[in-house]
C-alpha cells in the first residue's frame, strides 16, 4: 500500500497527456516477465516450466514461460540442461522489474546452442567464471526465431538496458522527496516545503507480494520526429510496456506464488497485444531515443493504480473495523475486571466499628 501510494504520486505527472505523442507501433513479439522480489531470493520466479519458442505469429510467450523482452525465456538452473535453439545467457537474472541487467553487446556469459546445453558452461564446455558468487544462477534462451525477427528489422540494438535505466530515472524524478528538494532549491513558498506525511513502510510489510509480473512487447515504432528531416521516418526497435515504464506494471501486477494473483490478467494483456500486428502507441517526448513507449493510454495508469488502492482499502477498512470492535471489547472487559478487583480490595479493607 505504501508503494502504491508512491506510485500514484509519480503516476500523475508521468501520465500528463502533454508529455506524450501518438505514434504507430508494429508488434513483433509479446510476453510476461516474472521476478521473485523477496530480498532473500531476488531472482526469477520458481514453480514455472521451462519455455520454448511460441508457434503463434507474432510470438506470444505465456506467463509460465517467464520470458523477458525481446523474447528470452527461462530454460534451466545452473548445472541443469537447457534446451535451446539460439543464444543462451547465463546470469542470476535478466530483469529486475525496473531495469535489464545484461547489455546486449555483452558476450562474456553467452553461448550459441543448437539443441541442449549444460547451463553454466562456456562455448568450449568449460565452466564459466562465477558472475555472482553465493547466488543461484539460471540460463535464458533467446530462440533463433526471435534473433531472426531482430535481424529482419534492421538488426540494430534494442537498447533495452539503457532505455530501462533512462525511463526509470525519468519516472523517479516525480518522487515526493525529489519534488520537495526541487521546490526548496527554487525557494517556492518562501522556504523548505513541509514534509509529506506518510505511514512508515513497515506497517504494510504483510501486504507485500513476492511475485511481480511485467507484460512487455517488442515493437518497431515509426515517427517522422525521430529523423533528421520530417520526410523520412525512422523506425526504432524497442521494448514497450503498458504505460511506457516497466516499473509501473511491476508494482501493479502481483502474486504470492506460481499461478496466483494477477498471473492470468497479465497473460491476457500480452495475448491482446499479440492479436494486433499494428496498433496505436504513445511515445514520451521527454525521454531520448524513443525509450518510453506505452501500448495503453498513459493516463490509464492512474486508474489502474487507483483501482489497486481502492481494492486494498476495501479489504483493509472492514479488517480495521473488526480490530477496533475486538480491541474495544477487550478493553471494556479489562476495565471491568480492574473495577471488580478494586471494589473487592476496598471491601476487604473496611473495619467494622465496635464499642
Amino acid at each position: 500500500m505504501f508503494m502504491a501510494g508512491q506510485l500514484v504520486q509519480k503516476a500523475k505527472p508521468w501520465a500528463t497527456s502533454a508529455s506524450w505523442r501518438e505514434a504507430r507501433c508494429e508488434v513483433l513479439a509479446t510476453g510476461v516477465s516474472c521476478l521473485n522480489s523477496n530480498p532473500s531470493v531476488r531472482s526469477t520466479c520458481s514453480g514455472y516450466k521451462a519455455g520454448s519458442m511460441p508457434l503463434s505469429e507474432p510470438p506470444v510467450f505465456p506467463t509460465e514461460m517467464m520470458a523477458v523482452c525481446p523474447g528470452a525465456y527461462w530454460c534451466s538452473k545452473e548445472q541443469e540442461t537447457c534446451t535451446c535453439q539460439g543464444e543462451i545467457t547465463y546470469a542470476t537474472e535478466l530483469f529486475t522489474g525496473e531495469t535489464y541487467t545484461v547489455p546486449e553487446a555483452e558476450q562474456k556469459y553467452k553461448v550459441v546452442s543448437n539443441g541442449t546445453w549444460l547451463c553454466g558452461t562456456d562455448q568450449s564446455g568449460r565452466p564459466f567464471a562465477d558472475p555472482a558468487p553465493y547466488k543461484v544462477k539460471h540460463c535464458w534462451c533467446t530462440p533463433k526465431g526471435i534473433l531472426d525477427i531482430v535481424q529482419q528489422h534492421g538488426g540494430g540494438q534494442i537498447e533495452k538496458k539503457k532505455c530501462s535505466e533512462i525511463v526509470t530515472d525519468d519516472f523517479n524524478r516525480f518522487s515526493p522527496r525529489r519534488l520537495q528538494r526541487r521546490d526548496a532549491q527554487r525557494g517556492d513558498g518562501g522556504g523548505v516545503s513541509a514534509p509529506v506525511r506518510k505511514l512508515p513502510a513497515e506497517i504494510f510489510a504483510g501486504e507485500e507480494y513476492d511475485y511481480r509480473y511485467t507484460p512487455w512487447a517488442l515493437v518497431t515504432v515509426e515517427d517522422s520526429d525521430y529523423g533528421m528531416d520530417s520526410v523520412t521516418p525512422v523506425r526504432q526497435l524497442r521494448c514497450a510496456y503498458e504505460y511506457g515504464i516497466p516499473l509501473a506494471s511491476t508494482q501493479v501486477y502481483k502474486g504470492h506464488a506460481p499461478y496466483d494473483g494477477d498471473v492470468w490478467v497479465v497473460e491476457d494483456i500480452a495475448k491482446r497485444w499479440g492479436r494486433e500486428a499494428s496498433r496505436t502507441c504513445w511515445v514520451r517526448e521527454s525521454t531520448a531515443q524513443a525509450c518510453a513507449i506505452a501500448l495503453e493510454q498513459p493516463g490509464h495508469l492512474l486508474q489502474s493504480v487507483g483501482g489497486k488502492v481502492d481494492r486494498w482499502l476495501f479489504h483493509l477498512l472492514p479488517a480495521l473495523g473488526i480490530c477496533l470492535v475486538f480491541t474495544t471489547i477487550v478493553g471494556l472487559q479489562y476495565w471491568r475486571q480492574r473495577q471488580d478487583e478494586s471494589d473487592s480490595s476496598s471491601s476487604d479493607q473496611e473495619v467494622p466499628l465496635t464499642r
